[in-house]
C-alpha cells in the first residue's frame, strides 16, 4: 500500500512540476529568473522521473518474485 502511494505521489509532483515548466516555457521570452527557475525545475524533474524508473523496477522485481513462488 505504502508503494502505490508513493507512487501517487511521485506522479502528482512530475505532473506540478510539468505545469510549472510549460508555464514559464510559454511566456516565449525568459527573463534570467525565469531560466534559472526552469533549469532547477527542469533538474528536479529529472531526478523525480529516475525515482520513478527506481520505484517501477522495484514493483516490477516484487511481482516477478511473486509470480515465482
Amino acid at each position: 500500500m505504502n508503494d502505490n502511494n508513493n507512487m501517487a505521489s511521485l506522479k502528482g509532483h512530475m505532473q506540478f512540476v510539468q505545469d510549472k515548466l510549460a508555464s514559464i516555457s510559454s511566456k516565449g521570452e525568459m527573463s534570467f529568473a525565469d531560466r534559472i527557475m526552469f533549469n532547477n525545475m527542469d533538474s528536479y524533474l529529472s531526478d523525480l522521473k529516475a525515482e520513478q524508473r527506481a520505484e517501477d523496477t522495484r514493483h516490477s522485481q516484487a511481482f516477478i518474485r511473486q509470480g515465482s513462488s
